[in-house]
């Protein structure tokens, strides 16, 4: 997420795509969908991984304030309902 925010400062991938999100936006709900699924799968739960985890949250909806939240729900919506699936992922 650093290195997005970084680009983004930097105005480097900052043009909108056909789908009307940067680059960067693009890259930093990929990073969080990642990052909800592998809390689904039990990991980053541990309590000292809580401020990373609000650091990276934090930090990616200032990236992709429009559609971050969206994207993190719609990740938390597919666990709750592919529970047998996120139970059969041992690498993310």
């Amino acid at each position: 997420m650093d290195t997005i925010n970084i680009l983004n400062e930097r105005g480097i991938g900052t043009q909108k795509t056909i789908f009307h999100v940067t680059q960067n936006e693009s890259k930093a709900l990929m990073l969080v969908t990642r990052l909800t699924y592998c809390q689904g799968g039990g990991r980053f739960t541990h309590p000292e991984c809580a401020l990373l985890v609000e650091q990276i949250t934090d930090l990616g909806r200032k990236l992709g304030n429009k559609h971050f939240d969206a994207a993190m729900n719609e990740a938390k919506r597919f666990i709750a309902n592919e529970a047998d699936f996120m139970k059969e992922q041992t690498v993310w």
